[in-house]
């Protein structure tokens, strides 16, 4: 509960514009991610911080964020978050206009997504 706050306040910042302190709540949402072993919810504030580092012209960071998301996912065994998870990866290699980076992530995204059981 604690790390799911830590993340919703960390989107304030986010969409409030304060990305200093953005980071420092996501960072803080993942440390008590994982102290609570909850690697569903580390991926999705990993894909945040991802979502940021392109929004902030970090895209490289955006990549290797995106992709450390997506070792929690497989983690977590959740086709459709690791599909949100290689969708943030493909976000990064578009920002750094890489092409064909780009359409890999995202051919790997619908593949998990078709893995991915309803309900």
């Amino acid at each position: 509960m604690a790390a799911e706050l830590a993340h919703l306040v960390g989107w304030m910042a986010y969409d409030g514009e304060q990305h200093g302190l953005a980071q420092r709540y996501l960072i803080q949402a993942l440390g008590l991610a994982r102290l609570a072993g909850d690697d569903a919810l580390g991926a999705e504030i990993l894909a945040a911080m991802s979502q940021q580092a392109v929004y902030i012209a970090r895209p490289g960071q955006a990549v290797d964020l995106a992709r450390v998301a997506q070792a929690a996912a497989r983690t977590a065994g959740s086709p459709a978050l690791l599909a949100e998870c290689q969708v943030a990866e493909a976000h990064g290699h578009a920002a750094r206009d890489d092409a064909r980076a780009c359409i890999r992530a995202l051919a790997e995204a619908e593949t998990s997504f078709g893995r991915a059981v309803p309900g």
